[in-house]
């Protein structure tokens, strides 16, 4: 369409035809005959239909001159003719919407909407100087009247400026009467997605949904428009009250009896598996259908009604899958789980219940003259077994390489009679003797580096360091008085490591 387009810095671009010909001065101006030009061209606008330059120019000025008409200004009245022209139009798009058949419905709203919207944008820069001038005026002069120093922060709501006030009409004359209807059949095309039907016409259903917040998109409007746009908080009101708050509704509805169908079928194993696919096919729906404020409110909700409201039945089987080591269920479950406030409680408990089980069962079970490099031997077993079921299954989560601590701390630091000093610091000093004395068994550099970068990581989990190092200086020592120590650079490196 042939009109004038805002510019890129929101305001509304004049031709040179309208600065160079048209007086600025006030006037007399006949009402009733301008009006019927401006009108005309409103009803055009609104249906996209083409609109000459010429026209377009000669009524905006004529807009500007009822604006500083004299013996005063007819812009109250010129405003009322507008919403008036624009309530009629809506009118008749309502009746059009509402005569359309179910199947059609949703295409029809839809593409009468965009024209509306698209429309509404150009009808709304043609009123550039009323937006500008009478309306964010008169909101100022009666909201000061009362409310003084505070004015500043409010609105005057039954006074919009013209892109909003079509917003407020379509939303009260066409969404308002119509909601039942086109909410309900909205919802129908969701849910029929959720079986997986392929004829959903996305881009219709979205669009509706989407008209919902394009009424009460403030932000949007100032961004295609002008930044100048009144003052009003943002909002998603219509969105929200009208669509949104049914379709969460509806979706817990569904997911409560979904969840519990499938808990009655399938295995905590295949439970867990189809948890995991639902809420990846509701979050792409999400994003295919909805506003991006929904997203986050939709996956915790799915989360709350197929997981927290039965993590009881998962917690039941945590400790057979943790006993089984069965790595893909413990994933699944710490996703799923991950979410929830205080979810992984029970996991973790169990995780490190299990590590700790593990290694005391291996300390315990040592014999033989070597003791100390069993003890060394078979923590790094558990440590290196576990640390990898951490990084695998529960991609290095803070509160799983704490447990794994803690359980490794108590298997270190185990003894068997409670009244004496565990007897890990003499074991890791014996060893590290071992290994850094001549009689060795003969390890090249790299696998010494290696053999004591393995025992600093059981010197972390000893509680009483200094006994460690009472017994590793005194072995110290002796290697050097007796000239037994394998080298210097070998020492150094293990009081380095040590600090």
């Amino acid at each position: 369409m042939d009109i004038v387009t805002p510019k890129s810095d929101g305001g509304v671009q004049m031709s040179q035809y309208q600065c160079s010909f048209y007086s600025l001065r006030p006037k007399q101006v006949d009402f009733d005959a301008t009006w019927k030009s401006i009108e005309n061209s409103i009803k055009r606008i609104m249906k996209l239909q083409p609109l000459e330059r010429r026209v377009w120019d000669y009524n905006f000025y004529d807009i500007y001159s009822l604006c500083v008409a004299i013996p005063e200004p007819l812009s109250e009245r010129l405003y009322g003719k507008t919403k008036e022209c624009l309530e009629v139009h809506v009118t008749e798009l309502y009746q059009a919407i509402n005569s359309a058949n179910d199947s059609d419905l949703l295409n029809t709203y839809c593409q009468l909407w965009n024209v509306y919207y698209r429309g509404a944008l150009c009808v709304h820069n043609l009123f550039g100087y009323l937006n500008k001038q009478y309306i964010k005026i008169k909101r100022c002069t009666e909201i000061e009247g009362g409310y003084g120093a505070y004015s500043q922060y409010l609105t005057q709501k039954d006074v919009k400026e013209i892109g909003l006030l079509a917003m407020e009409i379509w939303r009260k004359k066409l969404i308002d009467p119509m909601e039942k209807r086109l909410v309900g059949h909205v919802l129908s095309a969701i849910a029929a997605d959720r079986e997986g039907r392929n004829n959903i016409p996305v881009d219709t259903v979205r669009g509706v949904i989407m008209s919902f917040v394009q009424v009460d998109d403030v932000d949007g409007m100032r961004e295609v428009l002008d930044k100048s746009l009144s003052n009003l908080p943002q909002n998603y009101d219509t969105y929200r009250e009208m669509f949104e708050k049914k379709f969460l509704q509806t979706t817990t509805e569904y997911y409560t009896v979904l969840s519990n169908k499938l808990l009655s079928e399938l295995s905590c194993s295949q439970y867990m598996e189809s948890v995991i696919t639902r809420i990846e096919e509701e979050n792409e729906r999400s994003v295919r259908f909805l506003h991006k404020s929904s997203h986050e409110k939709v996956i915790k909700l799915c989360q709350d009604v197929m997981v927290d409201a039965h993590k009881e039945r998962l917690y039941a089987v945590c400790h057979e899958y943790i006993e089984g080591e069965c790595m893909t269920d413990l994933h699944n479950m710490y996703r799923i789980l991950k979410p929830i406030n205080s979810g992984l409680s029970v996991v973790i408990r169990e995780f490190q219940n299990f590590v700790k089980k593990i290694g005391l069962e291996i300390v315990k079970d040592m014999h033989g003259d070597n003791i100390p490099q069993q003890f060394v031997e078979n923590v790094l077993q558990v440590y290196n077994r576990f640390s990898s079921m951490v990084t695998k299954v529960y991609y290095d989560d803070g509160d799983f390489v704490g447990a794994l601590d803690k359980a490794l701390q108590a298997v270190v630091n185990y003894r068997d009679d409670p009244r004496q000093a565990p007897k890990a610091s003499e074991r890791l000093a014996r060893y590290t003797d071992t290994l850094l004395r001549k009689s060795g068994k003969g390890l090249s550099d790299g696998e010494l580096d290696t053999k004591l970068t393995q025992a600093i990581i059981i010197f972390r989990y000893i509680e009483d360091k200094d006994i460690f190092q009472k017994f590793y200086s005194k072995m110290l020592a002796n290697r050097l008085i007796t000239n037994a120590s394998l080298s210097k650079d070998a020492e150094e490196s293990m009081i380095n490591k040590l600090k």
